[in-house]
């Protein structure tokens, strides 16, 4: 019987009570003859309790589907593994993970059904944290408004987010497996920071940042700030570049630089108007009363009249400026 199977050999019976994973064996009609100490801590059932029960007691809930009939015509060929919904006798359900095979004896003679079931509840729920995560990431990734762009130890991009796509003008399928180095102008090389060498790969300080000059799908260069990082995935060092387009702070610094600039000059006007203003009012002030003295000669009236013309005139341009 399965029963004896388990236990006919000292060595086997020590193995199977050993293992941290539950164990069922059952004739072939599915009826349950052994289950292991694992498999009582498992489900919670003493091994009386199930003895000659049918092993879908352990699986109720994932019957209708027609797991079970499934499960039995698959082990019969070439044995089965997968994901089940288990139940537990305090009626707690929990995700199973099982692997079963057909028993035969020495003539091949087909004469139970063995079972190794292990409890795979944290493991999901690990799996489902790391989807969310990742879940996560791509969407900080695919909604940044930065260009993202991960790029490997030879240099070749791995990573090529939608901003980027929008702010270089290529599609990620272009990019990918492309060299990083083909997003800069060849001047750049040296200012990335990047030692691009045979044998060397790419390196990059961690944290470090960098005014540069990108170049886009239409050959058009444009300012960029990018930042670099460097982390290991799978022992492999990944660096990653957040690139921002500055083009339109480069343009708003322009114009506060010429703002500066003309602010600056019209001080300096300021500060020459009402310096020659003063001069010239005693100029314009002093050659009116020369001009109202009967005593002056013809001569010298022309001459105080083209003083307090020139005067007048170089008032003008100082009101202009």
């Amino acid at each position: 019987s399965a029963g004896n199977i388990a236990g006919g050999s000292p060595l086997l019976s020590a193995s199977v009570n050993s293992l941290n994973s539950a164990v069922t064996i059952t004739d072939m009609n599915l009826g349950i003859t052994y289950v292991n100490p694992a498999h009582v801590r498992t489900f919670g059932y003493s091994p009386e309790e199930l003895m000659g029960k049918k092993n879908s007691i352990l699986y109720p809930l994932d019957d209708p589907s027609g797991v079970s009939g499934k499960i039995y015509e698959a082990l019969l060929m070439v044995g089965w593994e997968g994901e089940r919904l288990a139940l537990r006798k305090d009626g707690s359900a929990f995700q199973a993970y099982e692997k079963t095979s057909v028993i035969k004896d020495a003539s091949g003679k087909q004469i139970g059904i063995v079972s190794i079931i292990d409890d795979i509840t944290s493991r999901k729920r690990l799996q489902q944290a790391l989807k969310e995560s990742e879940e996560r990431y791509r969407s900080f990734v695919e909604t940044a408004r930065s260009a993202i762009i991960a790029v490997d130890s030879d240099g070749k991009i791995i990573l090529f987010n939608p901003a980027a796509e929008r702010i270089f003008g290529y599609s990620a399928d272009e990019m990918i497996n492309s060299e990083f180095g083909s997003l800069f102008p060849a001047g750049q090389k040296d200012a990335l920071r990047f030692e691009l060498g045979k044998g060397s790969g790419v390196t990059a300080p961690r944290g470090t940042t960098a005014e540069l000059t990108a170049l886009n799908k239409q050959g058009e260069e444009f300012p960029v700030d990018v930042s670099f990082s460097t982390c290991r995935v799978d022992g492999r060092r990944i660096t990653t570049a957040i690139i921002f387009d500055i083009t339109e702070r480069k343009s708003l610094q322009e114009q506060l630089l010429q703002s500066a600039k003309l602010a600056a000059i019209g001080e300096l006007i300021s500060g020459v108007t009402h310096e020659v203003n003063n001069p010239l009012a005693v100029v314009i002030g002093y050659s009116e009363m020369l001009l109202s003295e009967s005593a002056l000669s013809p001569e010298a009236t022309d001459a105080v009249k083209s003083i307090h013309g020139e005067a007048e005139r170089a008032k003008k341009v100082i009101q202009n400026l």
